[in-house]
């Protein structure tokens, strides 16, 4: 019996997709020159001791802090916001009162001056013996005339 040489089958390819020899290798990576911010490396300098660990500062603060310390930071954020929102829900109760007695007042001098109007009204018809409204939609009907002529004369310098 012979040996029987096989070969390997022909991987399948889409016709339509393109892959260009370029994108088929992967960038190498350069590693990134990090800097550290300047305030980082004047609070923390390490120096080498003799073991060949850093020198930790005495200047780092307080550790981490704990959950009990988070919620007496959260309860102390809502006591502040919650000063600003009575201080500003005071503000506005007080300008609030400030425009009441302003519409207030401003109601009583309405029901005033038309008290007035109603008076002269009530003169000038006795006094001159006429209605002031009969006077009144004459003198209107008299304007809106006025108008209409002055827009036929406009047309008919326009036209002209």
């Amino acid at each position: 019996m012979g040996v029987r040489q096989s070969t390997p089958p022909t991987s399948p390819k889409n016709p339509t997709i393109h892959i260009s020899p370029d994108h088929q290798k992967t960038p190498e990576k350069q590693p990134k020159n990090v800097e550290e911010p300047p305030s980082a490396s004047k609070k923390a300098t390490t120096s080498s001791s003799s073991h060949g660990f850093p020198k930790i500062p005495h200047d780092l603060g307080p550790g981490p802090i704990g959950l009990d310390d988070v919620g007496d930071l959260f309860m102390k954020e809502i006591e502040d916001h919650t000063e600003v929102i009575d201080q500003l829900g005071d503000e506005l109760e007080e300008r609030n009162e400030a425009l009441k007695k302003e519409i207030e007042a401003l109601r009583a001098d309405r029901v005033i001056k038309d008290d007035q109007l109603n008076m002269l009204y009530t003169v000038i018809k006795h006094k001159l013996g006429f209605n002031v409204q009969v006077v009144f939609d004459e003198i209107e009907i008299q304007r809106v005339e006025a108008r209409r002529v002055e827009r036929e004369k406009r047309l008919a310098e326009e036209a002209a």
